[in-house]
């Protein structure tokens, strides 16, 4: 299954610039803010951005609630153990780049990084 795109209307008119592999948590994430607004009196959330970062999810929001912001950080620590590309159980590794890939989808080395190795032995 190819996930879709989130299209909530807190992120009318922005990009999201992450991977597919987290867009149910950014969907997930929504309908919880949305829940805190329509139920529980919170704030309607003012969403600046959404991207990845340093290998984890960052979703950047404005006038929100305590419970609100404590949403959004629990959704940027699930995408610390999320793949990025496909949505499974993955981890953070570091090689060009902090990312967050299953091993599947872990990124190969380049040449250069293994010849630089190779001289080292």
């Amino acid at each position: 299954m190819i996930p879709t795109k989130p299209t909530h209307p807190y992120l009318a008119g922005h990009s999201i610039s992450c991977g597919e592999g987290w867009f149910h948590i950014i969907s997930v994430l929504c309908e919880q803010l949305e829940n805190q607004e329509k139920n529980h009196g919170a704030p309607t959330p003012i969403v600046r951005q959404v991207k990845e970062k340093y290998g984890t999810l960052r979703f950047y929001a404005d006038n929100c609630s305590e419970v609100q912001d404590a949403l959004i950080d629990m959704a940027e620590e699930l995408s610390g153990v999320t793949c990025e590309v496909c949505g499974k159980p993955g981890r953070r590794r570091a090689q060009y780049e902090t990312e967050t890939r299953c091993d599947e989808h872990v990124t190969p080395p380049r040449d250069i990084d293994l010849l630089y190795e190779q001289s080292r032995s």
